[in-house]
This record gives structure tokens, C-alpha cells and sequence, in this order.
């Protein structure tokens, strides 16, 4: 029987509930004889074919355009590593996955993506579940944890990051519950420009989209990027809430473009969206504020509209000047 999804703003938190019945998959298993050449409907109903999604992607270059895939049970990924669902590196040609993705309402726990541990040696620069997507992503609930940088040298310029999607077209009616580390960091090209959401790092069309979870920047101090709970940026935020921690410290020095939104980092269209966790910007010591700008639904905009949406976060801190 297929789920239905229901996507409700609400100032409380959604409890995430790991699945009774959920399939796991043991970090190996990849199964790819669900594929059959000509076909536009495609079920995935246990871990391996998952996996096997992703390599029919990533190894094969399949792009399955015309086509959709759903997801038939809640799958558990057991914290092992996974390779994001189509990615853009420095080493090979890019690869995307251009089908829709219909996870009928079913979820995928534990997602566990460790940047130092992805192929390239820091090369990949699209991390999510999906790396790079230019379908639909809908009716997902996803819980996990991305850690990146590990000491590693990153050999991208432009990183994007985000639970459901590195890299997207349209996410529609999903939860995402998701923690993204940011550790040592080294960058062989200078600074690195991040677009990083819990959601998604950016995106064409978010809509009906409830994130929770962290972002940390645990020993690394950006100073260039666009950043959002929800997403870092895109062209289209609607009737999406976040109670995320959000917490984005400031480089030393005085160079900056960082761009910070409660909901999204920068968009020209936001509306019926509410953000209710914790917004913390500030500077570290040495730091001057040139160049930051932080709002709570949005960080700014050329052009635009914010409409009919709520700031209430649970606690608003920052130490920017203001002039």
C-alpha cells in the first residue's frame, strides 16, 4: 500500500521515527537487474536496488530522462557510505540523474555521506543523497549526517551540499532531517564558494519542504557562500518551515560574500514559509563584517518578493555590526 505524505507547517517539531520494517543495507549490496532498457517506471523495493540506482548512474551513465522511480519500502542505508546519486567532479564528465524520484511518502534512514571517503580525493563537490538531479524529487523523508572536509585537500571551487539534493531541479512535499559537518577544510584553488542547505545546496523549485537537523562549521570559518536551513539557493521557496540550528561563523579577515537565510540563502520568490529553530551568525575574532548578509526568511535579493511568511525562532543571536 502506498503512503501519503503530508507536508504541514507547524512550529513544533516532527519527530522522525525509524521504520519497523525498513530494508538495511550492508554498505556492499548493489542490484541493477530491476533495470530493464525502455521501460519509464522503475520500483525500488530494497537497499541493494538502491544502490543499484545509484551505479546505474554514476558507472553507466544512465540518465533515465522520461522516466520515474519509486521508491516501494523504507529503506535503511545503516550509516555506511554512499556515493551521492549522480555527481559533478574535477576528475571525470558529470553525471546526472534526470528521471523523477517518487518516494511515495516511504523513507530512507541514516545516510551517511563522509566527503574524504568519496572517489576523486575531494573531487566530487555535489553531495546529497542525490548529488546532481534535473528531475523531481517528491514525497521523501530522509534522516542522516554529512561530514566534510577530514584533512583532506577539496579540489572543487563550487561545492554544493544538501540532505535530499547536492544539486537539483524540483523538491516537493519532503521531510529532511539532516546534520552537516564542516570540519578541516583544504582548499588546493583559494576559497571555496559553498551553496549548502539541509535540504539542498540549490534547487530550481522547493516547495512543501519541512527541514530539521544542524549545521556546524565545526573548525572551518567560510567566507564565501549561500546558505540556507532549507536551501542555500533557488528560484522558487514555497509553504516550507525549518526548526533547524543554524549556526555560520564568519572567517578572520575582511573579505566576505556570504549570504545566510533562515529558510534560503537567496531567492528571488519566497512565500508561506515559517522558520522556527535557532539563527546564529557571527563573526570570529578578527573578523570585520563586511559583506555578510544575514535575514531570517531570506538573506536578500535584487529582485523579488518575500510574502506571507513567519520569523518565530526559538533564539536569534548574532554579533554583526549594523550601519
Amino acid at each position: 500500500m502506498k503512503k501519503i505524505l503530508l507536508c504541514i507547517i507547524a512550529v513544533t517539531l516532527t519527530a522522525f521515527v525509524a521504520p519497523c520494517h525498513a530494508d538495511t543495507w550492508n554498505g556492499v549490496s548493489s542490484d541493477t537487474s530491476w533495470y530493464v532498457e525502455g521501460q519509464t517506471e522503475y520500483h525500488i523495493q530494497n537497499a541493494a536496488q538502491l544502490k543499484g540506482l545509484a551505479d546505474l548512474v554514476n558507472n553507466q551513465s544512465l540518465t533515465f530522462d522520461g522516466c520515474t522511480v519509486y521508491l516501494d519500502t523504507d529503506i535503511d542505508l545503516n550509516h555506511k557510505q554512499w556515493i551521492p546519486i549522480g555527481y559533478r567532479n574535477v576528475v571525470t564528465q558529470s553525471v546526472t540523474f534526470n528521471g523523477d524520484f517518487d518516494a511515495q511518502g516511504f523513507s530512507i534512514e541514516n545516510l551517511n555521506i563522509n566527503s574524504s571517503q568519496l572517489p576523486n580525493n575531494g573531487g566530487i563537490f555535489n553531495m546529497g543523497l542525490f548529488g546532481n538531479s534535473e528531475g523531481e524529487i517528491t514525497n521523501l523523508i530522509l534522516n542522516g549526517e554529512i561530514n566534510i572536509g577530514e584533512g583532506e585537500t577539496m579540489l572543487a571551487s563550487l561545492i554544493y551540499v544538501g540532505g535530499i539534493v547536492g544539486h537539483g531541479h524540483n523538491i516537493n512535499n519532503s521531510k529532511c532531517n539532516v546534520t552537516i559537518n564542516f570540519n578541516d577544510i583544504t582548499h588546493s584553488l583559494g576559497t571555496p564558494n559553498l551553496h549548502i542547505g539541509l535540504a539542498a545546496g540549490a534547487a530550481d523549485d522547493v516547495q512543501y519542504v519541512k527541514s530539521s537537523g544542524a549545521m556546524w562549521f565545526n573548525s572551518y570559518y567560510p567566507n564565501k557562500g549561500i546558505i540556507g536551513s532549507v536551501v542555500g539557493k533557488a528560484r522558487l521557496v514555497n509553504q516550507c518551515a525549518s526548526d533547524a540550528y543554524l549556526a555560520v561563523p564568519g572567517a578572520p579577515g575582511d573579505f566576505y560574500d556570504l549570504r545566510i537565510g533562515g529558510i534560503v540563502g537567496e531567492c528571488p520568490e519566497v512565500s508561506n514559509c515559517i522558520f522556527t529553530g535557532t539563527a546564529s551568525v557571527y563573526n570570529h575574532s578578527g573578523a570585520t563584517d563586511k559583506g555578510i548578509f544575514f535575514g531570517g526568511i531570506c538573506s536578500g535579493m535584487e529582485t523579488g518578493t518575500i510574502s506571507d511568511c513567519i520569523f518565530a525562532p526559538n533564539e536569534f543571536k548574532t554579533n554583526l555590526g549594523f550601519s
